[in-house]
C-alpha cells in the first residue's frame, strides 16, 4: 500500500514496486532515487 511504500531514496534507482491501493487502481511503480512514480505516467504516488 502507498502508506507502506518503503523510502524510494533508500532504494536503488530502477527498483520497482506494485501498489494495491493508488489512486485510480493498482499499478506498478518504480523508484527514481528520491520518489516512487507510477509506471503508467511518471506521477509519484499518492
Amino acid at each position: 500500500t502507498v502508506a507502506t511504500v518503503p523510502s524510494a531514496s533508500a532504494m536503488t534507482a530502477g527498483t520497482h514496486i506494485y501498489v494495491t491501493n493508488e489512486t485510480g487502481g493498482a499499478v506498478p511503480a518504480f523508484s527514481d532515487g528520491s520518489n516512487w512514480r507510477r509506471v503508467t505516467d511518471r506521477a509519484v504516488i499518492s
